[in-house]
């Protein structure tokens, strides 16, 4: 029972931290890959993931400049990028500054992603174009 009781004050304590939903998503290892997927879909998206690669600490309105966009439409792509994981959100005074959180990625690259390194584009043609020169 103590266990719980540490799980549990863990878990208030994590929900108190600057960082509170990507450290409760750190503590709870939880990644929905098709989340990460959905989130990568939208140019705008992959376009603020570009801008936080570049400089680290990027606030909306930044981050809307950086792509084009109006402040709210980059505040509701920063909920989906930070719901997927891939965006840790932490307040600075007025404003919330904004990361790239690495995990889901490597995760997403190594999980799912490497399992298609051993196709070999010859095994996806079909028998009779093999060994030809396809142009």
């Amino acid at each position: 029972m103590a266990g719980v009781a540490h799980a549990v004050q863990a878990t208030v304590e994590l929900s108190k931290t600057p960082l509170s939903s990507a450290a409760k998503w750190l503590h709870n290892g939880v990644m929905d890959r098709d989340s990460v997927f959905q989130a990568l879909a939208d140019t705008h998206r992959r376009q603020m993931l570009d801008a936080l690669l570049k400089e680290a600490g990027r606030s909306v309105s930044q981050l809307a400049n950086d792509a084009g966009i109006t402040r709210q439409a980059a505040d509701k792509h920063l909920r989906i990028l930070e719901r997927a994981g891939l965006v840790l959100t932490r307040r600075d005074g007025r404003e919330r500054r904004h990361y790239l959180n690495p995990l889901p990625f490597n995760k997403v690259a190594i999980g799912w992603l490497r399992r298609f390194e051993k196709v070999r584009l010859k095994d996806l043609m079909p028998d009779e174009r093999r060994g030809r020169d396809v142009r």
